[in-house]
């Protein structure tokens, strides 16, 4: 389900939390500030991609949806993630062009992630638990803060496409993470 919100609508209507069956939802608009956590009433969601610049916060119910194998929540404001323990087997994790600043240390459990967006934020590092990623295989880490490259990175080789593009790297630094990973700037 599609579904473009009306110009100053700040929550969603509640006749999408009736579709019990609902596998995907695409949310856009402006306003859209909350986001309810009656989603945790679409138990069958596999798919849910939002994208509003008034959105700051999102409820841990998201990442308690036990289908949920996509989550793209883009050009929002979000500036933190829930401290929770995920449930969902999330694949596909975009949170592009956001304002995070960290990534939660519950980050490590998400153990099905193959894909992951953290471009255009505010990151200058990762969690440690960050390496327990072992299935993760794509990794875009553009247009954020780090001036070295996370020490974790050089660790999982699993990874085959890694993007670092629009870092404050030193020159020298990019030097060895060429040397490192093969990385051309």
């Amino acid at each position: 389900m599609l579904l473009k919100l009306k110009k100053n609508q700040k929550t969603i209507p509640s006749e999408v939390f009736e579709q019990k069956d609902l596998q995907i939802l695409e949310l856009s608009g402006e306003a859209l500030e909350i986001l309810d956590t009656r989603i945790i009433e679409l138990p069958l969601l596999k798919i849910l991609s939002i994208s509003s610049p008034s959105l700051k916060i999102i409820p841990k119910d998201v990442f308690l949806l036990t289908k949920l194998e996509t989550l793209k929540l883009k050009n929002c404001a979000i500036e933190n993630l829930p401290d929770v323990s995920p449930l969902s087997p999330l694949k596909n994790l975009h949170l592009t062009s956001n304002k995070l600043t960290d990534l939660p240390e519950w980050f490590g459990k998400l153990a099905a992630l193959e894909f992951l967006d953290v471009g255009g934020n505010q990151l200058k590092r990762l969690p440690e638990s960050f390496e327990k990623l072992s299935r993760l295989k794509r990794l875009n880490l553009d247009h954020n803060l780090f001036e070295t490259l996370p020490s974790c990175l050089e660790r999982m080789k699993q990874i085959n496409h890694l993007s670092l593009d629009e870092n404050p790297f030193s020159e020298d630094e990019k030097d060895r993470i060429q040397a490192v990973l093969g990385i051309w700037f």
